[in-house]
């Protein structure tokens, strides 16, 4: 009998998959074991066997991509998965062929592209916040290899069948025509030799930020072709050039070809930085020496710098009124509006449904007074269909048409407008003016390759203050806090984006109960005090519309009052076994104090941890619900 990996290898060949090896189960466990796989992967049983004699433990990959046509959604754990139900929703799930990964909480979901579909589809990465697509040249790790935790993958549901890749899928991922970078570009605006240009784009990639995997690489990558590019205005084959260079020396790993000639091409047709922008900024020392370092958000060269002082006379002239956006929420121009919260608490659908109450004119989640005005969403993370889908659902729930909203409504998905560029401040002043109200969702998607743990990103925090000091306009920056077990999470990296920033909000919540929400810092121009803290539910309301609505807070039991540990797991118990579709202690806490049940949080948390132990109380990997045990 052959060895468990190779069975599992052999079976999947057997069925036309083509298989290589990956490297042992552990932390690498999903990287290729040998070079040239793409060309190598096959349903030969004969090399197989040969690969698997040799390394009888290696993970299996599939390749995408071949003659069936293979194509796969990665859906990265509960975020991907809620991408996706987002996407699919008018359109109905598709049912197909669908893997688990060892981790339980991310899925591959296989779908067969007709020859002409898999030319037009490249392999993406984030076409949906945590949804990722492979396709030719790409991979998946296939059932029978196992996680770094030990667990194995497998294939999930009933469904053996690949379906044909929806044609809706496929106009979401399919690949824009390739553009004419040389029409693209205008004549040079100077005389500049193009050979100049090109060695000073070269000795400008020492100065770009870096692109690093999982810390904003991918938008550092198209930064640095647009200001390679664009910037120094070079022909596309001596933008490839440099941007190799940049890859090279800055990026870590490296990205494929495919990938820098795609960032090339964006560079070239949706960018909206002015071509030339860096002939004047990036000039070698007179000295011969190597060009001095990129300027940072808001700078100014020493040409240009100047301070205007203000004198004692007009140091007394009365002020203008404070332009209160959410005069309840202490939210107005100046010094951004701070919401930050660990992910799934709901931060960004609680904005969206303040932008859209405040572009309406209706009190902010039902509560919150506003004179109402234009609003701008600048998303970063989420992209046009689970952004708009959001919207359309939101607008439902409060009963009003997009349409009739006009112009006070705008959204930008993954703009090329970044608080890490140069001559940020003068940018979003320009891009932002005439909005009253601007989300920027969020933080670390408009300074790529910045460290959130250095001070010097407070820079980036001043360009908007100094935008909306220009503007009157009232920025609200969602940024992502520290993981605090459901507790309220204060916001990751330097304590100078808390400095930075005028009112400072953080909220907590499981996916099913209402986020606490709670005001941390005061802008100095409020006068009202602190903000009482207060709680917002999320829920479906009408056909398909959603709801974000204030509540005062759920008032917490007394010390000594309420039920033993013992009666509150008896509650619990009864509750779950009439009713096994909670997610999460939360919603049963809600709905035991709203049927009268008296408890403290430090009892209820006793009481789950005990009901657990005793193992009566369990919750299904697959659904992710809580149940009672059958003896129970």
């Amino acid at each position: 009998m052959p060895a468990p990996q190779l069975a599992h290898a052999l079976a999947l060949a057997a069925e036309g998959f083509r298989v290589f090896p990956l490297r042992d189960p552990g932390p690498e466990g999903k990287l290729p074991r040998i070079k040239g796989w793409q060309a190598a992967a096959t349903a030969d049983p004969a090399q197989i066997e040969a690969w698997w004699n040799a390394w009888p433990n290696a993970n299996i990959g599939i390749a995408t991509g071949g003659a069936i046509g293979l194509v796969a959604v990665d859906l990265d754990g509960d975020k991907g998965v809620a991408s996706w139900a987002e996407l699919v929703r008018p359109h109905g799930d598709p049912e197909t062929r669908t893997s688990r990964s060892g981790s339980g909480k991310g899925y591959h979901l296989l779908f067969k592209a007709t020859p002409e579909q898999l030319s037009a589809i490249g392999n993406i990465r984030g076409v949906l916040p945590n949804v990722d697509i492979r396709a030719e040249g790409g991979l998946i790790a296939a059932p029978g290899s196992v996680h770094a935790n030990g667990q194995q993958y497998a294939w999930f549901g009933p469904c053996r069948t690949i379906a044909p890749l929806p044609s809706w899928l496929f106009e979401i991922i399919k690949r824009p025509p390739a553009p004419d970078l040389d029409a693209a570009q205008p004549p040079a605006r100077d005389d500049t030799p193009l050979s100049d240009r090109f060695g000073r784009a070269v000795a400008a990639v020492a100065h770009l930020p870096p692109s690093v995997a999982g810390q904003g690489g991918d938008d550092a990558l198209y930064a640095a072709a647009c200001t390679i590019f664009r910037g120094f205005q070079l022909t596309p084959e001596l933008a490839l050039a440099a941007l190799r260079y940049y890859n090279a020396t800055r990026a870590e790993p490296a990205w494929s070809e495919e990938r820098l000639r795609h960032k090339i091409e964006q560079a070239a047709v949706s960018s909206t930085s002015p071509w030339g922008f860096m002939l004047d900024e990036f000039v070698p020392s007179r000295s011969g020496g190597s060009p001095g370092p990129l300027a940072g958000a808001g700078t100014n060269s020493p040409q240009t710098l100047a301070i205007t002082w203000i004198h004692g006379a007009e140091a007394a002239e009365p002020l203008p009124p404070v332009k209160w956006r959410v005069q309840g929420l202490q939210i107005a121009h100046g010094r951004p509006t701070l919401l930050t919260a660990y992910g799934f608490a709901g931060k960004t659908i609680s904005a969206q449904a303040m932008l859209l109450a405040f572009a309406a004119g209706l009190p902010v989640w039902g509560n919150f007074v506003t004179d109402g005005g234009t609003m701008r969403h600048l998303d970063y993370e989420q992209g046009r269909a689970a952004t708009l889908l959001r919207y359309q659902r939101l607008a439902t729930g409060l009963g009003i048409g997009l349409g009739a909203l006009e112009q006070r409504f705008g959204v930008a998905c993954f703009p090329e407008l970044y608080l890490s560029a140069q001559g940020a401040r003068d940018t979003y002043a320009k891009v932002c003016e005439g909005a009253d109200l601007v989300l920027v969702d969020a933080l670390r998607g408009t300074t790529p390759g910045v460290d959130e743990n250095d001070s010097r990103i407070r820079t980036c925090i001043d360009a908007l203050s100094w935008a909306s000091e220009r503007t009157g306009t009232a920025f609200v920056l969602i940024h992502h806090g520290g993981k605090g077990e459901g507790e309220l999470a204060a916001a990751r990296g330097s304590s100078a984006i808390f400095d930075g920033c005028g009112a400072v909000y953080t909220m907590a919540g499981e996916c099913d109960a209402p986020k606490r929400v709670q005001m941390l810092k005061s802008p100095a121009i409020a006068a009202g005090g602190v903000v009482e803290s207060f709680e917002l539910e999320i829920k479906d309301v009408d056909l398909d519309g959603l709801r974000v609505e204030w509540r005062a807070p759920a008032r917490a039991a007394e010390p000594n009052e309420g039920d033993s540990i013992e009666q509150v797991q008896a509650h619990i118990l009864a509750l779950v076994r009439e009713r096994p579709d909670f997610h999460s202690l939360a919603g049963i806490e809600q709905a035991l104090r709203a049927g009268g049940v008296k408890f403290t949080d430090k009892i209820s948390s006793k009481a789950f941890r005990l009901a657990c132990a005793e193992k009566r109380l369990f919750k299904d990997d697959v659904s992710g619900r809580w149940h009672v045990r059958a003896h129970d």
